[in-house]
């Protein structure tokens, strides 16, 4: 009896193919502060892209001392013709300002890369002027609003308890307890500059920074929650 040998073709998956990203970073002015300023954009635009699943590193382009007025930056016309050769999907910068103050300028590329099919976002730089009010579940709480349109990636704010909010407003107010009427009279704005720190601007001029802790979900439990789960894991585990 004769042996056959077939051949069996096995369909090959295809990996989804990783979107190439790069960024663009720029400083105005050639002082040592500012200069600073653009090797941590780059660093942080670096580590930002490198990080995301599903994002390839095309690097990240820079320019110094070059106001966003001139077209003829050295950075940004390396970064539009890499562009233009179709090797980027996805530029992310960090303001308007940074990509081009020229209303012109500014119009006339993003209308090209989105014609090249290339997607352009500004990195949020001020959370604290774009706090919404949210509620899950009954509770409110502030977040960014570019976090809840665009995610963690574009927006590295902590969502804020509005009773941490409300508390240290009462604090910078030194109110005995909290008063919503005041807030609003006394306080023009409040910005979260990073992570962990709101800074309260007062009607008359006045900035007070208050530091705040974010709690974890386990630290922000009540005793009665924390026996309410003692009990349901004793059950489960038939103790009780």
């Amino acid at each position: 009896m004769n042996r056959i040998v077939e051949k069996v073709n096995f369909p090959i998956s295809k990996q989804p193919k990783a979107k190439r990203v790069a960024a663009y970073a720029r400083v105005s002015s050639g002082k040592d502060e500012m200069l600073h300023s653009l090797s941590a954009q780059i660093s942080y635009y670096s580590e930002l892209i490198q990080s995301h699943p599903g994002w390839l590193y095309c690097g990240v382009f820079s320019d110094e001392a070059y106001t966003g007025t001139k077209d003829n930056r050295t950075g940004f016309q390396n970064l539009i013709s890499e562009c233009r050769s179709g090797n980027i999907d996805l530029i992310i910068t960090k303001s308007i300002s940074r990509f081009a103050r020229n209303t012109v300028t500014l119009l006339e590329t993003v209308r090209e890369l989105k014609l090249l099919g290339i997607d352009v976002f500004f990195i949020c730089d001020n959370c604290g002027a774009k706090y919404k009010r949210t509620t899950s579940k009954g509770k409110h709480a502030w977040q960014c609003k570019t976090f809840l349109t665009q995610g963690k990636a574009f927006c590295p704010s902590r969502q804020i308890p509005e009773e941490e909010l409300y508390r240290l407003a009462t604090e910078v107010l030194e109110l005995d307890k909290f008063d919503e009427n005041i807030l609003h009279s006394k306080i023009k704005n409040i910005r979260a500059k990073n992570n962990c720190t709101l800074t309260f601007y007062l009607s008359g001029g006045k900035e007070v920074s208050k530091n705040w802790v974010p709690r974890s979900r386990k630290n922000s439990w009540t005793a009665e929650m924390r026996e309410c789960a003692r009990q349901r894991a004793l059950n489960q585990k038939g103790i009780v």
